[in-house]
């Protein structure tokens, strides 16, 4: 990174985040509700495999967290942490608590038959975001939340490892990234490789396993605010080639995975084939910044406003569809349909009357394009 930290503004990816959002939901619903007839080639396979979405996000904060964390590392040397947690605490965790608490009350209410104990343990590694740790709690309290304990821990790791990230070579600490990942990942399929493949998900996909991810947003981060502006320039003069080395790129992980969709029986899937989504996200994440000119916004601003709203997006969709489900048995577009107007129509109404109140606190207050969760 550069010695002074250039305040860079990134609105496409808000688009991202709707995107990422959407396809999330799409996935829950054919899963779900066990839509059979859902297409599976052309350009709607996608919702098939929208569970990378997630991938996505995770690269998405590797990205924007690295470069929020510097801006007020490089401001504040000394206090930096008590801003940037009260930053990401403010973000996270009102919304978090507040749908967990209607999750359990309003959507699935046996939890309160439950044993005190029983009850504590998961209400406790809820709340100290180290539920996605323990497979009896990873998904227990809606279960798209074992994403937000790992995202709280990465936020955790950059308190710790940030200056160590701003001095080390690109290059180095990709490399690093990369190999501690699918050594992770490695030692996880070869332990649990007779296990059911939930559970091989499940701690494959802890911060070591997912660091990769996380790790390509942070070599983004410190390729984009390199003081020569090598990087940067040479993808704002090469816009085509961009495009067409992120459409091959995104064609063969496409092709990779239905070519081995199994996926948890294969070694090299599981160890490697998170890589080349989050390189894959990356793609994406570049051709929005440097191919999406403003003379398009008009197209896309409902996309973007989709984006500012995903966080809320993702904590209410399982919720909607849980409840959905309970009176309308009904598969395929009309479910669908349901599922994204309600599930927008709350992520709307936490967003302003919610959870803006929380960012608009004194000092407090973090723009669209640093907002990082999913």
């Amino acid at each position: 990174m550069s010695n002074t930290l250039k305040q860079k503004s990134f609105p496409n990816l808000d688009k991202i985040r709707g995107i990422a959002a959407l396809s999330v939901v799409l996935y829950h619903v054919i899963e779900l509700t066990q839509w059979a007839d859902y297409p599976t080639s052309g350009l709607m396979v996608w919702g098939r495999i929208g569970w990378m979405g997630v991938d996505i996000f995770f690269v998405l904060s590797g990205m924007v967290i690295t470069h929020s964390a510097y801006l007020l590392y490089e401001n504040d040397k000394i206090n930096w942490i008590t801003a940037y947690w009260t930053r990401r605490l403010c973000r996270i965790a009102p919304l978090y608590f507040m749908t967990c608490a209607i999750f359990i009350t309003l959507v699935q209410p046996q939890w309160i038959h439950l044993s005190i104990s029983k009850l504590l343990w998961h209400m406790g590694t809820h709340l100290l975001f180290i539920h996605n740790l323990f497979p009896g709690t990873h998904g227990s309290l809606n279960g798209a939340n074992w994403s937000i304990g790992l995202e709280m821990q990465f936020y955790a790791l950059i308190t710790f490892i940030l200056p160590w990230i701003i001095r080390r070579n690109t290059l180095t600490l990709l490399v690093i990234f990369l190999v501690t990942s699918w050594i992770w990942r490695g030692l996880t399929f070869l332990a649990l490789r007779d296990q059911e493949a939930n559970l091989i998900f499940q701690y494959s996909t802890q911060l070591p396993g997912t660091i990769d991810q996380f790790g390509i947003g942070i070599v983004l981060c410190k390729a984009l605010n390199d003081k020569n502006n090598a990087f940067e320039n040479i993808l704002k003069k090469r816009p085509i080639a961009l495009l067409t080395g992120s459409s091959v790129l995104f064609s063969l992980m496409l092709y990779l995975y239905f070519m081995n969709s199994t996926y948890w029986n294969s070694f090299f899937m599981v160890v490697f084939f998170r890589t080349l989504i989050g390189f894959s996200a990356a793609c994406l994440i570049l051709t929005s910044i440097f191919c999406i000119r403003n003379k398009h916004r008009i197209f896309t601003e409902p996309l973007d406003f989709l984006g500012k709203i995903s966080y809320g997006i993702y904590l209410w969709h399982l919720p909607v569809i849980i409840s959905l489900q309970r009176i309308d048995t009904k598969t395929g577009y009309e479910f669908l349909g349901k599922t994204i107007t309600l599930t927008i129509f709350l992520a709307i109404v936490s967003y302003y009357l919610f959870e803006k109140l929380w960012m608009r606190t004194k000092h407090l207050h973090v723009v669209a394009n640093h907002l990082s969760a999913p």
